[in-house]
């Protein structure tokens, strides 16, 4: 998706009135909230969550507009349903600006290694970095700089991992994507 293209946009909106996209929605919404209730904990305010795998491939489908309602409605009610620790809106805007991200990069695109380091490598610093440690900082009250190295080092050691699993998942579910017409046939 190319980000100021008048086109891309009004093609996302259109996803709104696609049945299969919607649906798509809201079983990647089902999906976030119930993997979102396993993580583990490796340190203060430090999870590995599997959470990116069907937000990527969401957002993939049906793009940066539906992305951001699923991303809200998925925070929203993962934190109703399993709470751990205080709401924060910053977290829901992370969450957001992480599914426009990967629709940046995803969306009516032919899925590619590459294409997939670049969303990676800018959520995992961006947005959990910097963001994430802002908001941690804001919520939690130690320095600044110890969320930072603690998160720099969590991102830096799964960004290969991360590549490397929403390339077979994205390798595996081609087909089955293709085949109902959740991503065009060129792709």
């Amino acid at each position: 998706m190319r980000p100021f293209s008048k086109d891309d946009w009004s093609y996302a909106l259109q996803e709104l009135k696609k049945p299969r996209c919607l649906t798509f929605g809201a079983l990647v919404c089902a999906l976030s909230i119930a993997l979102g209730s396993f993580y583990l904990v490796v340190g203060s305010n430090l999870r590995i969550y599997l959470t990116f795998i069907v937000k990527s491939l969401g957002c993939a489908v049906y793009g940066p507009i539906v992305g951001a309602i699923v991303a809200f409605l998925s925070d929203t009610i993962g934190f109703l349903l399993f709470p751990s620790g205080p709401y924060f809106p910053g977290y829901l805007l992370s969450e957001i600006l992480a599914a426009c991200i990967y629709s940046l990069f995803l969306y009516r695109e032919r899925f590619h290694w590459l294409r997939a380091l670049a969303a990676k490598m800018l959520i995992n610093y961006l947005i959990n970095v910097l963001l994430g440690c802002l908001w941690s900082y804001l919520l939690y009250g130690k320095t600044y700089l110890y969320y930072l190295t603690t998160s720099l080092i969590k991102n830096t050691l799964l960004l290969p991992i991360e590549v490397i699993i929403m390339t077979v998942v994205f390798s595996m579910l081609r087909p089955f994507l293709t085949k109902y017409l959740l991503v065009p046939r060129n792709r």
